[in-house]
């Protein structure tokens, strides 16, 4: 894996983000004080179990959420220097799905029914008015091929039933490229492909980040899939950033209970011969989320003073930081 140069420019750099659902039965805290950020060029890979608020936090970088229901408390999310959260709603329009773009879980969901492939993957570059309808559709039959599509003509005048979950993730991946964005926020774009597609999928996408010059950020609950794919990683928990570093630092020196317990559930060339561990009880609901560490109820390590208070982050080194109070008085 390559290493991305100190000198890179901080592209996206969510500062102590807080968010709120609104519901019936009042605000609950899905996201809280979260900070990550990407570099121009850089590939990272957001993971967690399912539950944990990733998809959540992705829709809010760009306000995807309902206004009515989504509340931002507190923090801040700046793309090129510029603070997300203050935009105005044309400003916000101007930059999701133009500079920004997303591939989501679901190809079948993602793309309406009732029209044309050709109708849909051109859309996002009319409406942000960068050239005509001829254009739009040449550049949409390039992206086609660069996607590994054949047939590209009948492609586009076909509807996306006639076609397969793997294909149809790859005309997704090519409609959100055609405005030639400069960040890509993928939401587990392989979870409902078939395996024997997942592989080649991964590969393109590494071929594309490279090819169009993308920072990446990756969604996704399986820690191995992108442990060979990430420059950098954040582990997610029950709204809050439990651990973040290189891969290196993550994968190979694990330092919070909750990524130990993830890496430790896939089997792998070091465990073979063990058997695999199972995290006890489930991801608990914002309504019910823990006064002190969110991981207390299902960690092996648990204190006195995990219940109590909340941990601080801890930072290991100037990449890897992690949130547990075992961690406390080994700050580098």
């Amino acid at each position: 894996m390559s290493k991305l140069s100190e000198d890179r420019k901080i592209l996206l750099d969510v500062k102590d983000f807080s968010l709120d659902l609104v519901t019936e039965n009042g605000s609950l805290p899905v996201i809280q004080d979260i900070s990550f950020q990407i570099k121009e060029g850089e590939f990272l890979a957001l993971v967690g179990e399912s539950g944990c608020g990733k998809s959540v936090c992705s829709l809010a970088l760009t306000k995807l959420l309902p206004s009515n229901l989504a509340k931002y408390k507190s923090g801040s999310i700046l793309f090129q220097e510029e603070d997300i959260i203050k935009m105005d709603n044309m400003s916000i329009q101007k930059l999701r799905g133009n500079q920004i773009s997303y591939v989501f879980q679901e190809p079948f969901s993602s793309l309406n029914p009732l029209k044309k492939i050709k109708d849909q993957i051109i859309e996002a570059f009319l409406v942000h008015g960068m050239g005509s309808k001829q254009e739009a559709l040449d550049k949409a039959e390039y992206l086609l091929e660069k996607v590994g599509i054949t047939d590209v003509k009948q492609r586009l005048n076909s509807y996306p039933n006639h076609m397969s979950g793997g294909m149809l993730q790859r005309i997704s991946i090519a409609m959100a490229l055609i405005t030639d964005p400069i960040l890509l926020i993928a939401d587990e774009p392989t979870s409902a492909i078939d395996v024997t597609i997942q592989a080649q999928l991964i590969h393109l996408l590494m071929e594309l980040k490279e090819q169009f010059s993308l920072s990446v950020l990756f969604i996704s609950h399986d820690i191995a899939l992108v442990s060979h794919m990430a420059d950098r990683i954040a582990v997610m928990y029950a709204g809050e950033i439990v651990e973040s570093g290189t891969i290196e630092e993550v994968i190979d020196s694990p330092k919070h209970p909750y990524t130990q317990a993830l890496l430790n559930s896939y089997p792998s060339t070091d465990n073979l011969s063990q058997e695999l561990e199972v995290i006890p009880g489930i991801v608990p609901s914002p309504i019910d989320y823990p006064i002190g560490c969110h991981f207390e109820q299902r960690c092996k390590y648990k204190m006195d003073i995990c219940r109590l208070k909340k941990p601080n982050h801890i930072k290991l080194s100037e990449s890897h930081s992690a949130l547990c109070h075992l961690l406390e008085g080994k700050e580098k």
